[in-house]
């Protein structure tokens, strides 16, 4: 079903990585940020607020922001920024909207003290998840002082049993996305079109199902990097309280932009697609309030901007 955006928010970016909503705020990172990583606007009017995190080395600040957790802790909302490789810094919340681009975190952790390859890090419920190079899972849990507890999750089957441990890890990368309560998980491999989720129970990440158009495959050059024969898969996930709602790509996985047309829209508990939509441009992020019964996606394409689109979905 083809579908058309009903309003638009312009974002003031040069390359946004991620978008993410809470509470009538919509958090933009940009990956080439000119001062600040993060933007931030007003849902309902589409005005920009303000922008914080800002680039460099000294404190307070971030060379390479990764992603955002936000969430309640201590009956206070705690928002967490990963500094991809380096640090993870928490704010309270309602200081960031108060102080804006003067806030500064509360508490900063720095990963090299955690002897982990991490590629993200993402706060849960009980501590903080970690995808990387592990050898004895696809995750790493790890307690609210970074603490390693254990590794969790499997990697995609290898194509040929030959292939370098080091190269599969690499073509396992992914990106993984949370419910608001952090209570689910949904796992994406950047190079295969499948999607899987998860339910973090305590300390255990518990596979709740998966769905697969087209899995990990791939060749090894002498240069041990992987080739991939398999098409990129889904883009950006989020996860509402009845549904989850992916966008599909579907092109090589060589393909620069990693974006695609397709909205798919899964039963979260069987795991069933119950709907397509067909977007009007390409597009690479997806946030869905339920509530309000809208969709807002990011496209590049020709210009940065949030796409509006009513909710034409029984909740």
């Amino acid at each position: 079903m083809h579908i058309a955006a009903t309003d638009s928010i312009e974002l003031e970016l040069g390359e946004p990585r991620a978008i993410y909503g809470y509470k009538n705020k919509l958090f933009v990172i940009d990956r080439k940020a000119i001062d600040n990583f993060i933007q931030i606007y007003d849902i309902n009017t589409g005005e920009f607020l303000f922008s914080f995190a800002p680039m460099g080395q000294g404190p307070g600040e971030f060379s390479s922001l990764n992603s955002i957790s936000i969430y309640n802790a201590d009956d206070a909302v705690r928002l967490s920024l990963y500094d991809f490789g380096n640090k993870i810094a928490t704010y309270d919340f309602s200081e960031v909207l108060s102080a804006k681009e003067e806030v500064m975190p509360i508490n900063v952790m720095y990963v090299s003290d955690t002897g982990l390859r991490m590629y993200g890090l993402s706060k849960t419920n009980n501590g903080y998840i970690a995808s990387g190079r592990f050898r004895d899972g696809k995750f790493a849990l790890l307690n609210d002082s970074l603490e390693l507890l254990k590794f969790t999750g499997e990697y995609r089957k290898k194509p040929k049993s030959s292939y370098p441990e080091e190269v599969h890890f690499m073509a396992n990368y992914g990106r993984q996305y949370f419910s608001e309560d952090r209570h689910y998980m949904a796992d994406c491999v950047t190079a295969a079109s499948l999607l899987t989720l998860y339910e973090m129970k305590g300390n255990d990440l518990i596979k709740q199902w998966e769905y697969v158009i087209e899995d990990l495959n791939y060749d090894v050059e002498a240069g041990a990097v992987p080739v991939y024969k398999s098409n990129r898969g889904y883009a950006s996930v989020s996860i509402g309280n009845k549904y989850v709602y992916a966008i599909y790509s579907g092109e090589p996985a060589m393909t620069p932009d990693f974006c695609g047309k397709e909205v798919h829209v899964f039963d979260k508990m069987t795991g069933e697609m119950t709907k397509k939509f067909m977007l009007d441009r390409r597009s690479s992020h997806i946030v869905v309030d339920e509530d309000s019964r809208k969709m807002y996606i990011e496209s590049d394409f020709p210009e940065p901007v949030v796409l509006i689109y009513d909710l034409d979905i029984e909740i």
